[in-house]
């Protein structure tokens, strides 16, 4: 029972929005802290994104075939 009990006082009730305007993933020093984190970790940085204009062109946007609305991708993997 207290296990339950633990994990309902994280459920938030309909309607309510949760807040994440503090801790380590402000947008504020989100930068800085997870520099901090992966140091502490010892994990390497992220490497930073490829950019398109090295001489290719960009890809159009992806357009879903049964809705018609733009897809985005949200994870690209190697």
């Amino acid at each position: 029972m207290n296990k339950v009990w633990c994990f309902l006082l994280h459920v938030l009730p309909k309607g309510f929005t949760r807040i994440r305007s503090y801790g380590f993933l402000t947008n504020r020093g989100k930068t800085g802290a997870l520099a901090k984190i992966r140091a502490c970790l010892g994990a390497p940085a992220p490497s930073p994104l490829e950019d398109p204009s090295d001489g290719e062109a960009a890809p159009g946007p992806r357009v879903c075939s049964s809705g018609g609305g733009t897809l985005v991708p949200l994870v690209v993997f190697p």
